[in-house]
């Protein structure tokens, strides 16, 4: 069975999450985020090709527009082409667009399902609504682990779930993929998935608490670790594995999603098992110090 010390690595285990948070700020701040259409608006087209099509066939119309353009396939039988640009493109340059795709690809008027302009208003809607929905999922779980548990439990946890986020976040940043609703959906997803398994890691601690003294913190936590550490990386291994079938063999929208959530899911396995225990044992042990 794995034993889990953390007495001689709780500073150890947060200084290497510590390292890859620097880094996605460092990001951040260099790079900055490849917002896409639905954050800073922009235009988005749908044609119908009557038939399935490679990206690089698109790509060699498009690209003269706007080399960062997101190409994805829609309808049955995938015969449907759907592009999406941050540039709010004049009526002029939409024309030629459309005469370009007619000329390459032999479509008509009827093909031309839509082609219209996205707000940025949209975009700041959806940030605010995301802000929202994390500030109302971080009370929520700071008061119920609170209550079942207790304040410093609460506390770690909340760490581990900014550990999480930035880890997300700065991947984004240090790669410059594009930032979109599909991971503002991914994002909350992520958040649900690692506080619960940092409530199973203080569950099982709670438990621990009975079988030892109250001041044997480092067997409490060990303990508690010894017996989660499987069952946490059996869950984490066996979702991964069913999320990255989707990345790997799902369409652009799909991978949109499951790129985000597979760096959520790694990040957040850790900070389950390492981030949120280190960070309780340490604020444990200053307090039992203090008394």
């Amino acid at each position: 069975m794995l034993k889990i010390d953390t007495k001689n690595n709780a500073k150890r285990l947060l200084l290497i999450a510590l390292v890859f948070i620097i880094a996605g700020l460092v990001g951040m701040a260099v790079r900055g985020f490849n917002f896409g259409i639905d954050f800073v608006g922009g235009t988005i087209a749908q044609f119908e090709m009557g038939r399935t099509f490679e990206t690089a066939e698109i790509r060699a119309v498009t690209d003269s527009y706007d080399r960062d353009m997101i190409i994805s396939s829609a309808g049955t039988g995938n015969t449907q082409v759907i592009i999406k640009s941050t540039i709010n493109f004049e009526e002029s340059v939409k024309a030629q667009i459309i005469d370009d795709f007619k000329a390459a690809f032999g479509i008509t008027d009827d093909d031309v399902l839509s082609f219209d302009i996205v707000s940025p208003t949209i975009g700041k809607e959806l940030r605010s609504q995301a802000l929202k929905a994390s500030a109302i999922t971080i009370v929520c779980v700071l008061l119920y682990i609170t209550v079942r548990i207790e304040f410093i439990a609460a506390f770690s946890s909340i760490i581990a779930l900014m550990h999480d986020v930035l880890i997300m976040v700065g991947f984004y940043a240090i790669f410059h993929l594009q930032v979109n609703s599909s991971f503002i959906a991914a994002v909350l997803t992520i958040l649900g998935y690692s506080i619960n398994s940092s409530i199973v890691v203080f569950d099982r601690i709670k438990d621990e608490t009975k079988k030892h003294s109250r001041s044997d913190i480092v067997g409490i936590v060990d303990d508690s670790l010894t017996k989660s550490v499987k069952r946490t990386l059996y869950t984490t291994v066996t979702t991964m594995l069913a999320v990255i079938s989707l990345y790997v063999f799902g369409v652009t929208s799909i991978r949109e999603f499951t790129l985000p959530m597979i760096v959520g899911f790694a990040a957040g396995a850790y900070s389950s098992l390492f981030v949120a225990p280190s960070v309780y044992f340490l604020m444990k042990s200053k307090k039992a110090r203090q008394s």
